[in-house]
């Protein structure tokens, strides 16, 4: 028989696999950073289940930070986007890679990670200010921090799955198996 903390564990499990498999994303592609924040945010939603009338913001800085993690572990090591594994809003990061080049050798480095370049200099910075907007006028914008909804997660979800996505590692590359 499962104890309850076993039980919950599950639930969550279930429940980042569920979104996982959704958006095509593989756990073992993901860093060990990524997959601790997507637990800590299952456990946010599974609270607001049984809560309902409770306000979505962990839910959503979960899901913010656990995309930050990933874009981190995987492109903060690349030689032109280093500074995605170091501390700075999103907003700045969108900023400094609209205006990054993407060299032969940098998409060469992207590539060899299993991360498609045309990705990152195509999508990523849409997507990744969509998800900045999304949360940082509830965050920073006022002098009272407003409640986020369901409506908030569903957007921060879609937007985080599909970054996530897009910054995997594929399979047979480095870590991922």
């Amino acid at each position: 028989m499962k104890t309850a903390v076993e039980e919950r564990q599950l639930l969550r499990r279930d429940y980042v696999s569920r979104f996982l498999t959704e958006f095509a994303i593989s756990a073992n592609c993901l860093a060990e950073s990524t997959r601790k924040e997507l637990d800590e945010w299952a456990r946010q939603v599974l609270l607001i289940d049984d809560q309902p009338s409770a306000n979505w913001r962990a839910v959503v800085l979960h899901l913010a930070v656990a995309v930050e993690c990933q874009l981190a572990a995987s492109l903060g090591r690349v030689q032109t986007l280093t500074f995605f594994g170091k501390k700075s809003a999103l907003g700045t990061k969108v900023m400094k890679l609209r205006k990054a080049t993407l060299d032969s050798s940098t998409e060469h480095q992207l590539a060899a990670r299993g991360i498609n370049p045309a990705f990152v200099r195509s999508e990523l910075a849409d997507l990744m200010s969509r998800l900045a907007a999304s949360r940082n006028p509830k965050i920073h914008g006022s002098a009272r921090l407003e409640n986020f909804t369901t409506k908030d997660a569903n957007e921060m979800r879609q937007l985080a799955g599909l970054i996530l996505r897009g910054c995997q590692r594929r399979l047979g590359t480095g870590d991922c198996r």
